[in-house]
């Protein structure tokens, strides 16, 4: 029974918390015995085993993560968020600090320049042995081109009731809205306004092929 009760300890990393409990029951014999229950409590954190596996429990089986599903899990959990991550090859020079100006000012920011206001916010620009690193999130919202460092980005778009109505085709509609929110928003208070469907120009209409 202790090498049970240790498998939390010596075959996960991190342990997991446990819960034991023993059972009086009367065995086959018909003498008295007990019963190990160990209740495994939920973790926020990505356990895995000493080879360093990843499993994820579908229905009655175990399934062995790959590198991608488990950085999703990682994600999911919120051990790690994808926005926070440093971009490889990125540097300052590859964010719009005009951008960032117009925002700090939308925002009322007075501690210093657009700069200062990534280096001491969200860790939008971090340092790290001297080198500068840029978060996806700096990269994603205040980028000159966040399509080279993020080929493989792609919109999510969701169609919502009412949008025939206004004949509008809910993807040319949702990617002009997701392209002009932005520019709209550190330029126009009343930029949510602009943006309604009656709004929308030629492009986002249905009939248009």
């Amino acid at each position: 029974m202790n090498e049970l009760l240790r498998v939390p300890f010596d075959f996960c990393v991190p342990s997991v918390g446990v819960e034991n409990h023993t059972m009086e029951v009367t065995d086959q014999n018909g003498k008295p015995n007990h019963i190990l229950l160990m209740h495994v409590l939920p973790s926020s954190q990505v356990i895995a085993n000493q080879a360093d596996d990843v499993f994820l429990r579908i229905g009655d089986k175990s399934k062995k993560l790959n590198f991608e599903q488990r950085l999703q899990l990682v994600y999911a959990k919120g051990v790690k968020y994808f926005e926070d991550q440093p971009v490889s090859g990125a540097s300052l020079a590859d964010l719009d600090l005009s951008v960032v100006q117009q925002y700090c000012d939308r925002l009322g920011y007075s501690k210093g320049d657009a700069e200062h206001y990534l280096r001491h916010n969200h860790d939008f620009v971090s340092s790290s042995d001297g080198a500068d690193k840029i978060s996806a999130a700096a990269i994603l919202l205040f980028g000159k081109d966040p399509q080279r460092f993020f080929p493989r980005a792609r919109i999510r778009f969701v169609r919502y009731e009412g949008d025939k109505e206004n004949g509008l085709d809910p993807y040319r509609y949702l990617t002009w809205l997701l392209n002009e929110a932005p520019k709209l928003a550190v330029t126009d208070s009343d930029w949510a306004a602009l943006l309604v469907p009656q709004n929308a120009p030629l492009l986002c209409r249905a009939h248009l092929t």
